[in-house]
């Protein structure tokens, strides 16, 4: 469906079901809203990770990332 063909038949209704319509956009738009802030946000969220390690591989991770913050300021 396209636009126009929507604002078509919006101008067909009489006034007091155009502002049917535009309550019912502007609860639609709300609805939405309220579902994107209440999703979780998997592309920058480390959860989408959750699960894929097991217990003795996160381990080596976390032994990997504290060694890799020790700086030998003599080493340059």
């Amino acid at each position: 469906m396209t636009n126009t063909l929507t604002y078509n038949k919006i101008e067909l209704l009489p006034d007091h079901l155009k502002n049917e319509v535009n309550d019912f956009v502007d609860f639609l738009i709300l609805k939405e809203k309220k579902k994107l802030k209440s999703a979780p946000k998997e592309e920058n969220s480390i959860m989408k990770f959750a699960g894929i390690l097991s217990d003795e591989e996160a381990e080596e991770w976390k032994k990997s990332i504290s060694e890799c913050r020790k700086i030998d300021l003599n080493e340059w």
